[in-house]
């Protein structure tokens, strides 16, 4: 995937959409990532499986050093395997 259809794809999965320029700049930004995560693994209702993967996947990207050292970059990535939006 291209940088700009991943910003989308995050935007759509989060409920988010406008012109690319305006959307949260989730390559590079970990706070923009945090609200992603916020909004799609830590909402009422989602079960923790849901996280789990995510937590697996972003686990597996970072070489086993998991979530405090990731990157905005890997949580994208993390994010939108965990999705199903991207192989």
């Amino acid at each position: 995937m291209t940088p700009e259809s991943q910003r989308i794809a995050i935007a759509e999965a989060c409920g988010i959409t406008g012109y690319l320029h305006s959307l949260p700049d989730y390559l590079s930004d970990l706070n923009a990532m945090h609200e992603a995560e916020k909004s799609e693994f830590f909402s009422a209702g989602v079960p923790a499986s849901r996280w789990e993967r995510y937590d697996e996947i972003l686990h597996s990207i970072c070489g086993g050093f998991g979530r405090a050292h990731a990157t905005a970059s890997q949580r994208l990535n993390a994010f939108l395997l965990a999705k199903g939006l991207c192989e």
